[in-house]
């Protein structure tokens, strides 16, 4: 488990919003203050996360509503009742979106979440949200709040995974940022095939919707966003925890309502 901000247990929480993140990978917590300022996150793996997040969780109080967005499994609402007794559980199922949406219902939840924090957090701009994990999933909100559609694509590894199975002879690699555009080797073109492939495929994207819809603010999110963020043009590297950022801007806007 990864700890990457806390806060002292003593903190005197009016009302804190919990929001979780499971992934096809790991899974992401992220605890909201009442003015919408993260105070603690944390990222565990899918394995004895349960264990593991009980035990973090007991550090905190007064959380009075929990907000989980899932791609891997359904959500347990007995478990998150024992977690965090009291406080009120949101499925994405449940909430309302801020912005209009032309896509049908199987919209995910993550990208759902990404939208969110693009629409909090970068009002009235024309925003394509990159979200690079597993897959990566392209998703354009436009200045006046409406989801215009996007794309999905294989994240980096997958890409070398699909190379490996689709071929008789090439070598089943965990990807390693190539130093240069040009492999020297076998190992080194699949990796560059596969880094620079992504980088023009994001930046084609970028120059495409640029030319439609005028000024576009890049947002790059997910797993391999810092790899990416060093190497597309006119990029914004979001933070790690910019998905759960999202949820609570779900959650709020809920409330608001």
């Amino acid at each position: 488990m990864e700890k990457e901000k806390e806060v002292g247990g003593d903190l005197p929480y009016l009302r804190v919003h919990c929001t979780v993140d499971i992934g096809n990978t790991r899974i992401k917590v992220g605890l909201f203050d009442a003015q919408g300022q993260g105070v603690a996150f944390a990222t565990f793996g899918a394995e004895g996360f349960l264990v593991e997040f009980a035990l973090w969780a007991r550090d905190f109080c007064g959380v009075s509503d929990v907000v989980v967005s899932s791609v891997a499994e359904e959500v347990d609402a007995v478990y998150w009742a024992e977690i965090f007794a009291g406080a009120r559980l949101w499925r994405m199922e449940d909430l309302l979106m801020p912005f209009d949406s032309a896509y049908g219902p199987g919209l995910g939840a993550d990208r759902r979440a990404v939208l969110a924090a693009a629409w909090a957090l970068y009002p009235k701009r024309n925003c394509l949200v990159v979200d690079a994990g597993s897959c990566v999933t392209y998703d354009l909100l436009s200045a006046d709040g409406r989801h215009l559609g996007g794309g999905i694509a294989p994240g980096l590894q997958m890409r070398l995974d699909a190379m490996h199975h689709g071929t008789a002879r090439l070598p089943q690699l965990t990807f390693n940022a190539a130093d240069s555009l040009l492999g020297l080797d076998t190992q080194s073109c699949m990796n560059t095939g596969a880094a620079s492939g992504l980088v023009f495929e994001i930046e084609g994207w970028y120059e495409s919707l640029s030319a439609q819809y005028g000024d576009l603010t890049l947002i790059l999110t997910g797993g391999d966003a810092e790899f990416l963020s060093g190497r597309v043009k006119k990029a914004i590297f979001a933070e790690p925890y910019f998905l759960l950022q999202g949820l609570n801007a779900l959650l709020e806007y809920q409330k608001s309502l």
